[in-house]
């Protein structure tokens, strides 16, 4: 009888045990990692969505792409008066208006539906929480080329022209800085800068940013969809990232007024931003690294198509790879096959550039020697062809 009863009691006992033994596998699974070290360890680009706002105001929204593979980076920035058919509000309107303080999942997911690619996280600080943080990396180096004075509030701000380390208050001032003769691009561009600061503060000083002190400071400035160990992970890897070749992305769009509001209507429905994200993506995970001396050439990319922007979406292929891009435009005909020519007589250095977009097709066309304004303009002059795919030329 004992026997019988020990005998059953058996299963259950080994039941349980199984069970003690998984939940104790699964939180010390769960302890050992983290979103960020999960999405870095199983994809090529890591997605991170960082946006700035003032109560119900989204100062400003950066797309940061990461390549765990070459620790490159790219940068799109996104209007807050970026135009779009809101259908959860049945109207159009500003992705702007979508968000809402604490609640930014439509905001996001608008944005997703836009650039038609996933965002992996998100990090989203309050102005007075963006200060705090850039006080604690002891602020952030940036070249100011002109100097700036804004009036807000009765007060006047200055700031000078040259290369300054900026405090969060400082930071903040000329991030919401604006011109009235200020295009779109001249903002956008001042803002990719102060990110491209940003991210290299934290790399300098992610040892201090790890500290078991300072990790739930740090975690209480932000809001996010990452645990405190995701936001230490992130930040480690920007001790790796090449801040030095950025890749820099715009939203390119028409004006419209709606409501009284100039807002941003991507082109092509979206098309064209997708499509240079796409072609971002892949370069980003392309490990062949030039030397400064190889950069070192004024490119020249013209489109000999009918495609709108084209020249415009390929110069970013190269800018990835860290070349300068000094010049865009359209080819005076249309071109069948895309041409290369090399205008200084560096047969090699149009032959690396040649090999990015896979293009057999380079000439070369050194001018006379007393051609001394066209030596000055040009290296190399990429023209565009019929036989690129957008990534690549065909066969």
């Amino acid at each position: 009888m004992r026997t019988a009863n020990t005998s059953s009691g058996l299963p259950l006992v080994i039941l349980i045990v199984l069970i003690i033994a998984g939940g104790s596998a699964v939180l010390f699974f769960q302890l050992r990692t983290d979103k960020v070290s999960e999405l870095l360890g199983t994809k090529d680009v890591l997605h991170t969505l960082i946006f700035i706002t003032e109560d119900s105001r989204v100062i400003s929204t950066q797309l940061f792409l990461y390549s765990k593979v070459t620790y490159k980076g790219a940068l799109l920035d996104i209007p807050s008066k970026t135009g779009s058919l809101l259908e959860s509000k049945g109207k159009i309107g500003s992705i702007e208006t979508l968000y809402s303080p604490g609640k930014p999942s439509a905001f996001i997911a608008e944005i997703v539906e836009i650039l038609g690619i996933p965002v992996d996280v998100f990090i989203r600080m309050e102005v007075q929480n963006f200060v705090k943080f850039i006080d604690l990396i002891e602020g952030i180096e940036i070249f100011i080329p002109n100097p700036v004075e804004n009036i807000e509030d009765g007060q006047t701000v200055l700031l000078p022209s040259g290369n300054l380390v900026l405090d969060g208050s400082k930071v903040l001032e000329y991030l919401v800085y604006e011109e009235s003769s200020d295009s779109y691009t001249d903002i956008a561009a001042r803002r990719q800068k102060i990110f491209q600061g940003l991210f290299r503060s934290i790399g300098k000083n992610t040892q201090m940013l790890s500290h078991d002190k300072v990790r739930p400071y740090v975690r209480d400035l932000v809001d996010a969809n990452v645990s405190e160990k995701g936001l230490t992970v992130l930040f480690d890897e920007m001790a790796s990232l090449d801040t030095e070749r950025f890749v820099f992305l715009q939203l390119r769009g028409a004006s419209r007024m709606v409501d009284n509001e100039s807002l941003l209507f991507p082109y092509s429905d979206g098309n064209l931003i997708r499509e240079t994200l796409r072609q971002t993506l892949a370069s980003l995970v392309n490990e062949d690294v030039f030397s400064d001396e190889e950069l070192n050439v004024r490119i020249e990319v013209l489109n000999g198509t009918n495609q709108n922007g084209l020249a415009t979406r390929t110069s970013q292929i190269f800018q990835s790879f860290g070349y300068e891009i000094k010049n865009i435009g359209n080819a005076e005909t249309i071109y069948e096959k895309t041409t290369v020519i090399d205008r200084k007589g560096d047969v090699p250095a149009a032959q690396r550039l040649a090999k990015i977009i896979q293009c057999s097709n380079v000439v070369s066309e050194t001018p006379a020697e007393d051609a001394q304004e066209e030596i000055n303009a040009t290296d190399i002059t990429i023209i565009i062809g019929k036989d690129f795919d957008g990534r690549y030329c065909k066969e």
